[in-house]
């Protein structure tokens, strides 16, 4: 992976793409002749696809399991599979460990601004796009840019580069809390977590369990808005109240977790004629194969 500060404005890129999620490294892959950067918000790549680690024990966010049906995402699964990463049990595609060392190798030769959080999108006297970040410095000069990032985000750098675009305010989200938890004992079905949170995984460790819990959708509106040390608190005392001892524990929270209403596919295209495309899991559903539609479309856009 190739990370560096393109403050040199000599460099136009071909195509900037802002947000390094699995979308994102897809159409990276897919452009090998022409000169691509990635700008990442974030420290990490992969985006929503993220591994945490807990007592030597991995946990996968985003897709835990992939069905590769269409052709870009097979092209992307089988270099995870041959670098064994992935793993294939009949149809279904698993994570060795990490879903991150595939994404991470996916992004190997790739040239990434990694904490660049693009502020607005400028088109400069020789038509070229400037991308600010936000202490108003050009952070990327490239002919074309492709945003794939969560529409909110998308529709707050395309506002503040003059755009009009309300029909991203139609895209919804559902959000997700996460707690990964390392217990002495193991959680009863008579407890208050057992009732407010999912048990997505549980390991039986030498010195305890393991548990990773994401909370219930009936719940998940009363705790969102907090503090995550307030959320793990209020957890902490339930454990506390039902002899739970927590050795370690960790909250993650994701605002844009999974689309719950998407738009048409149509308005990928709505920012063509500037050069600037959208591509996102809110055009074509939620799953790895829906992204890859995205970028396809993307792809016919750019290289016409």
């Amino acid at each position: 992976m190739k990370e560096y500060l393109p403050m040199n404005t000599n460099t136009v890129y071909d195509v900037a793409i802002v947000g390094a999620g699995i979308s994102g490294l897809i159409l990276a892959h897919n452009l090998p002749d022409q000169k691509v950067v990635l700008l990442e918000k974030s420290k990490g790549i992969g985006g929503r696809l993220a591994t945490r680690r807990l007592q030597n024990v991995s946990i996968n966010h985003g897709a835990r399991n992939i069905t590769p049906q269409h052709l870009l995402l097979k092209e992307v699964v089988k270099i995870g599979l041959d670098h064994q990463f992935l793993k294939m049990e009949g149809e279904i595609c698993h994570c060795v460990q990490g879903i991150n060392q595939w994404t991470k190798f996916l992004a190997k030769d790739k040239e990434i601004l990694k904490e660049s959080l693009v502020h607005k999108i400028v088109k400069n006297n020789e038509g070229f796009l400037e991308l600010f970040d936000g202490s108003g410095q050009i952070s990327t000069i490239a002919k074309k840019v492709v945003l794939s990032v969560p529409a909110p985000q998308a529709n707050e750098i395309l506002k503040n580069s003059g755009f009009k675009t309300k029909f991203l305010e139609e895209v919804k989200y559902s959000s997700s809390i996460q707690f990964l938890a390392f217990l002495e004992s193991a959680i009863s079905d008579q407890s208050v977590l057992w009732h407010q949170w999912e048990i997505k995984q549980k390991e039986i460790l030498l010195e305890g369990y393991f548990y990773h819990l994401e909370c219930r959708a009936p719940f998940i509106e009363q705790y969102f808005e907090l503090d995550k040390k307030l959320i793990q608190n209020q957890i902490m005392n339930i454990c506390d109240g039902e002899n739970l001892h927590v050795k370690e524990s960790h909250i993650h929270k994701w605002r844009y977790s999974e689309v719950s209403h998407a738009i048409s596919a149509q308005f990928q295209s709505f920012l063509a004629g500037d050069k600037i495309y959208l591509m996102g899991d809110y055009f074509y559903g939620n799953d790895l194969n829906a992204a890859a539609s995205s970028v396809e479309s993307v792809m016919k856009q750019i290289n016409y």
